[in-house]
């Protein structure tokens, strides 16, 4: 027999566990994955199984319990700048990274000072890094806080990780398991040179506080903060790369991967330098397993993978890749990798600059420069060329066209696919499992009337009738000392951004 709950959880919002007021997301699903394993081998022991592990760690917001963030009170007091140092030489002293490795400048693509766009357009306000030395004392005691709540963050998922790793070796399991571990993109820069302590800010185009953010500096890690480290750090953290998530330099995109199969591989603790990409995973695990993809699936066609097999490096370091070429493209950054070489865009992302036509492209010899130090597109126009030629192939393939640089508001006002057509009036009942923002009611830049029945069970009865978003943005619906009241996050903001781009908010 199969329980109710278990049919459920592919598809239904779980509540957190009732045996803790204050509940921690990686506790809670590694838990579960240790029931998951523990149940299907229980029914069928001599099956295998696949576990699909992902932590919030490190995505913003950076949560954590309080005494894994006093782990690290005081690691990252010499700052980032420093901290790019003393990691690249770590790196150098592992064998990670080749000795002559260079590290690129802080703001290697510019700053609102030192570049405009097309028609004089804006270099976009939040993605560049402040000098740590041009910092005040209490700017940089905010900063290192964040860093240290990050480092919180990660160094929990690391020990729940180890908790599975654990079970896997008690229970007989870890020798003849394959653990795969990757991080989805590079560090990430949404929280600005300023930090944040309130991401939604971002996505609404809403410039951080620095005043207020250190009034929140004892909040940083638990419920009242959606946080977010500087720039700086995310340049730090990508060490010995440049630039960060949504950008194409490698510091967007390179990420490490580590695997482990002590039954299938010999090598132990060895470096790999063969290219290759996330989407070869899939075809790495079924090349393991003997299994070929399916042509047809219940009578329909299969796209084919793109991806290739990586079991060929597994005992040989020197085996010759099967992967030639890869394109990038989000939010206007481009680049094309093609045999050890790539181009990429300078274009700053979701800046609404446009003119993709007129962008720059620059050229690494990526086998070589790793850390893409060396723009070598002036003395190689004509690899340039062939690169550049590649990726309008590769994009067309790929459906990248039309190319998009709009802001975070533009982009996130666009209206999403509904399962079901747009409606005058929606209704919601108790117990209600959430309903996920983009397939409730659209309440943006129109009028709308909440109306609620409702039975107060005594004399001066408060709470929530209706929650729409979180305390970081959106708005609720409460009673309270005897009146109803509505309460909005970040509306004033959404008004504005709202007669800019040509639209009635209040409409």
């Amino acid at each position: 027999m199969v329980s109710r709950s278990r049919l459920r959880q592919p598809t239904w919002s779980i509540s957190p566990p009732r045996r803790r007021r204050v509940t921690h997301l990686t506790d809670d699903i590694t838990d579960k994955a240790l029931e998951f394993i523990t149940d299907s081998k229980a029914i069928a022991p001599d099956k295998p199984f696949f576990l699909y592990f992902a932590p919030g760690a490190c995505h913003a917001p950076h949560h954590a319990p309080k005494e894994w963030i006093e782990k690290f009170k005081g690691r990252f007091d010499q700052g980032y700048e420093a901290i790019r140092e003393e990691t690249l030489a770590k790196q150098k002293q592992l064998g990670i990274i080749p000795k002559n490795t260079e590290l690129p400048p802080i703001n290697p693509i510019g700053t609102p000072e030192t570049r405009k766009g097309p028609e004089g357009k804006p270099f976009p306000e939040l993605d560049y890094t402040r000098p740590w030395d041009s910092l005040n004392e209490d700017e940089k005691k905010l900063f290192t806080r964040m860093a240290e709540v990050y480092a919180g963050f990660l160094g929990h998922a690391d020990f729940h990780i180890g908790r599975l790793l654990d079970y896997l070796e008690e229970s007989g399991e870890l020798e003849n398991t394959m653990i795969v571990v990757v991080s989805d993109n590079g560090a990430s820069a949404e929280g600005g040179p300023n930090g944040s302590v309130n991401e939604m800010k971002f996505a609404n185009g809403v410039p951080d506080n620095l005043e207020q953010n250190l009034a929140m500096i004892d909040e940083l890690g638990g419920t009242r903060t959606y946080n977010h480290y500087p720039t700086g750090w995310a340049m730090a953290f990508n060490t010995p790369f440049k630039m960060w998530k949504r950008y194409e330099f490698n510091g967007g995109t390179s990420d490490p991967c580590i695997i482990s199969w002590p039954a299938g591989i010999k090598a132990r603790g060895e470096l790999r330098g063969q290219y290759h990409h996330a989407i070869d995973l899939v075809p790495t695990i079924l090349d393991v397993l003997g299994v070929a993809a399916p042509e047809t699936i219940k009578g329909n066609v299969q796209t084919p993978f793109d991806g290739v097999s990586m079991r060929g490096s597994f005992d040989n370091a020197a085996a010759e890749s099967k992967r030639k070429t890869q394109f990038y493209a989000m939010l206007g950054s481009r680049s094309i990798w093609h045999e050890g070489w790539k181009a990429v865009t300078t274009h700053p992302c979701i800046a609404g600059w446009g003119n993709f036509n007129d962008d720059e492209w620059e050229l690494y010899h990526v086998d070589v420069d790793r850390s893409e130090v060396h723009n070598l597109a002036a003395q190689q126009p004509d690899k340039v060329r062939q690169l550049v030629n590649i990726w309008f192939s590769e994009a067309g393939a790929n459906g990248a066209f039309p190319l998009d640089d709009r802001t975070p508001v533009e982009i996130l006002m666009e209206p999403r696919p509904q399962l079901t057509a747009a409606r005058d009036q929606y209704v919601y009942f108790p117990g209600n499992s959430p309903v996920p923002e983009w397939q409730a009611v659209n309440t943006k830049n129109r009028s709308f009337v909440i109306g609620v029945l409702v039975d107060l069970p005594t004399p001066g009865a408060e709470g929530v009738l209706f929650a729409h978003g979180t305390r970081f943005g959106g708005h609720a619906l409460y009673v309270k000392d005897n009146r109803p009241a509505l309460r909005e996050q970040l509306r004033r903001r959404r008004r504005a951004d709202g007669r800019r781009h040509g639209r009635d908010p209040d409409r």
